[in-house]
């Protein structure tokens, strides 16, 4: 069974609000997911506006102790430099990390990266 978290954005300038979930099969290794509190929009590529690509690109992070996303990499792409563009803005964002028993622990979550012409920056 997944558990669905949403994470809404706080202090970034996005009106989307960030989908996760825990990575892996198991139940979580934490009691309290890690929150978004700073978030980096996706640069909307050339290629995907003359495809008229839109949609979410997935990744599988770890947000470390120290709210950083680390291990960044594809879960589940749109091509037309999407993908690589989710993976640049996603290690620029900074979480509040997951906590079990009190304490900040790391956490293997996956982030879905909406993509859309009007919202993100681009050419």
């Amino acid at each position: 069974m997944s558990v669905l978290v949403a994470l809404l954005v706080v202090g970034g300038s996005s009106s989307f609000a960030q989908q996760i979930t825990p990575a892996g099969s198991g139940p979580p290794a934490y009691d309290a997911p890690p929150v978004l509190v700073h978030e980096e929009l996706g640069q909307y590529t050339a290629a995907a506006r003359s495809a008229n690509v839109s949609g979410k690109v997935i990744v599988e992070l770890t947000v470390d102790v120290h709210g950083q996303a680390i291990n960044v990499h594809l879960f589940h792409g749109l091509g037309h430099g999407l993908d690589i563009a989710a993976i640049v803005a996603v290690r620029r964002d900074r979480f509040k990390p997951a906590m079990k028993d009190g304490e900040t622990v790391e956490a293997t979550i996956r982030l879905e990266v909406p993509f859309d012409p009007a919202v993100n920056p681009g050419p």
